[in-house]
């Protein structure tokens, strides 16, 4: 299976990693196999090469986190976004191998967040959910900030639903608890003011939906609060 959406060659891309040329960012496991995310460079520009490889016998029943970040990364409009190569396939010994290429965005890493960056990074992710996406992964390593402004580089786990569905204000609320905790650091001042930008960004708004992300984002930190009280809790002698 391929789709490469450019003229790039990819197995020539796959013999410079072999070789030793990329940088790796991440290494973690993925079904038999494993998954690298590496930074490679040529004289263009910057790639993020993401590599999967698994036993060619096993079937592919989970996610395919190369589909998802190509097919969003497409539909993305209206914001900054990397520039995508698609992603092609091929069977090597026993492994089957996917390599899928987007450009390397270059900016500053976000190590922290303040008042000054709440509207920008507000906007931003009211500009993705309009468009039914959520990235399902809006933690502070995933952000970058160029001209200011912060922005997520990450979409391997993203989904893009209709825009009115209930499937798409569940993951909404997910994705604006994840900030909170994960990004905001349970800052509740941080979050009233996220709340009062992000809603600034719809020009229908009402009073139902407000109420009901802000519930759902309630709900998901309940959730969160009774799962580390489980976790905590001392096992029976």
């Amino acid at each position: 299976m391929s789709n490469p959406t450019s003229q790039l060659d990819f197995k020539q891309f796959y013999q410079r990693i072999k070789q030793g040329e990329a940088t790796i960012l991440v290494d973690q496991p993925f079904l038999s196999g494993r998954r690298f995310t590496m930074k490679l460079d040529d004289a263009e520009r910057s790639y993020v090469a993401k590599l999967f490889t698994y036993d060619k016998d096993m079937e592919l029943t989970e996610s395919r986190p190369w589909e998802h970040e190509e097919n969003i990364l497409r539909a993305m409009s209206g914001v900054i976004a990397p520039k995508t190569f698609g992603f092609e396939s091929w069977q090597e010994g026993d492994q089957t191998v996917f390599l899928y290429l987007r450009e390397y965005l270059e900016g500053d890493e976000l190590t922290s967040v303040g008042t000054d960056q709440i509207p920008a990074m507000a906007k931003y992710l009211a500009s993705l959910h309009q468009q039914g996406i959520t990235s399902n992964d809006p933690y502070i390593y995933n952000f970058i900030t160029i001209d200011g402004t912060p922005l997520i580089i990450d979409f391997g786990k993203a989904t893009q639903q209709a825009v009115n569905s209930s499937k798409h204000h569940y993951l909404v609320g997910r994705e604006l608890f994840k900030l909170y905790r994960g990004t905001l650091g349970y800052d509740a001042k941080l979050m009233e003011q996220f709340w009062q930008s992000y809603f600034a960004q719809f020009e229908k708004q009402s009073w139902y939906r407000q109420a009901l992300l802000k519930f759902s984002v309630s709900l998901h930190s309940l959730r969160q609060m009774i799962r580390n009280i489980g976790r905590k809790r001392p096992a029976r002698s």
